[in-house]
């Protein structure tokens, strides 16, 4: 039952999250949607049957890292622009509490290859249908005369509806292995998904689709296929190049003039930095300060779209070490893992989901040097955290996880 409810909040309802209405119980109250509503309610339906059953996992060095974090991101507010209200406590809910209570239950619940099987079945289902739906935008913008089109989904955003495509490309190829699904159903999706994410005309999205097959290729040391998904993607390109929808977001003075941006951007969170190294200028300090550091800025306030960047600035020293180790810490358990390259039974479920972790962190790194608001957008985040947390739960459930130690 639990798991059921996690899949259904996780896979189905960022698709229809939009269509449900939102609450509005005036000054003082957060608003309460569907999502954060049922968030709440599966956390405290995981605590009460883990106490029930006696099997909780309350800690673990992964959770304590993104305790540690959060707990300075929170603490953060109290020297920022910001108070404790309202309008702070939602945003916070959003990214911080959304995508750290969504990995603490899942910690909870993948300890078993069966039930990771489940959930892959049904993410497998949902990302069809979020492929179809960017399908669906691009034409129907085309058709309603539109000339610049990209598709969003139902996240608002054509990046992250792209990153969400691409953390589940390595869950449809471990399914197909297992023969968790046909072969042909295989093959559709897979398709939909590479139509998905060129539709939404993300640059990060589409260079993070080839890398990640690339290297799921390399990780299986299948370097033919890697030659024939290199050569496919550069005629694809040479295809898709005439049409000005995508030639133009790869045209060389627009890649110039952004990089000069970037780096602009990058220098501004470097100054920020040097004026408050140890605790950084609070929650939301980049944002708040950009006027600050950029004589006649175009806007008075602007994202660093570098999450990197981002924290340095707003977190320092002390934010910025527990932040980089979300990631560096799941990572390093998953290439020991696959270095350890073990195929027997015990060890074969875990190396799966340790490439699965792998290519979704370098996918999310990646792309978080590019872009600011992905480490705030709590579904992109809970796909994230899930694919790391279903890993790490598998290798702490194992006994055998004590040779991989860190």
């Amino acid at each position: 039952m639990v798991l059921y409810l996690y899949i259904g909040l996780v896979c189905y309802l960022p698709i229809i999250d939009d269509f449900f209405p939102k609450t509005d119980f005036g000054k003082g109250i957060p608003d309460i949607g569907p999502y954060r509503l049922g968030l709440l309610l599966l956390f405290l339906v995981v605590i009460m049957h883990g106490v029930i059953k006696k099997d909780i996992k309350v800690f673990s060095k992964w959770i304590g890292i993104l305790i540690i974090f959060y707990c300075i991101v929170v603490a953060s507010i109290s020297w920022s622009f910001y108070s404790y209200n309202s309008s702070t406590a939602q945003d916070i809910f959003s990214s911080v509490f959304a995508p750290f209570l969504c990995a603490f239950i899942a910690m909870n619940l993948f300890e078993k290859e069966e039930i990771t099987q489940v959930y892959f079945k049904h993410i497998i289902i949902a990302v069809l249908i979020m492929s179809m739906i960017s399908a669906f935008q691009l034409v129907s913008g085309f058709l309603t005369g539109f000339k610049d089109v990209r598709s969003v989904g139902t996240f608002g955003n054509p990046n992250i509806l792209a990153l969400v495509l691409v953390f589940t490309i390595p869950c449809i190829l471990y399914t197909t292995e297992k023969q968790i699904i046909s072969g042909i159903f295989s093959k559709v999706v897979n398709i939909s998904v590479i139509i998905g994410i060129v539709c939404t005309v993300s640059r990060k999205g589409i260079i993070t689709m080839v890398l990640c097959y690339l290297l799921i290729h390399f990780l299986r040391k299948n370097y033919k296929r890697m030659v024939v998904i290199f050569v496919g993607f550069a005629i694809v390109a040479v295809m898709l190049s005439g049409y000005s929808v995508i030639s133009h977001r790869f045209a060389k003075d627009k890649f110039e003039a952004q990089l000069s941006e970037k780096w602009t951007m990058t220098r501004t969170g470097w100054e920020m930095f040097k004026t408050s190294p140890i605790r950084g200028l609070g929650y939301k300090g980049y944002y708040e300060n950009f006027g600050i550091f950029n004589p006649n800025p175009v806007k008075e306030k602007y994202d660093a779209h570098n999450i990197y960047i981002t924290a340095l600035a707003n977190y320092g020293i002390v934010g910025f070490i527990p932040f980089i180790a979300i990631f560096i810490y799941p990572l390093m358990r998953a290439v020991l893992e696959i270095r350890q390259g073990r195929r027997s039974s015990d060890f074969d479920h875990s190396f799966h989901m340790a490439t699965i972790c792998l290519i979704s962190l370098v996918g999310f790194m990646i792309n978080g040097w590019f872009g600011g608001n992905l480490f705030y957008h709590p579904h992109a985040m809970t796909l994230l955290y899930n694919n790391i947390a279903i890993f790490l739960a598998i290798r702490q459930r194992n006994p055998l996880s004590r040779t991989l130690k860190i």
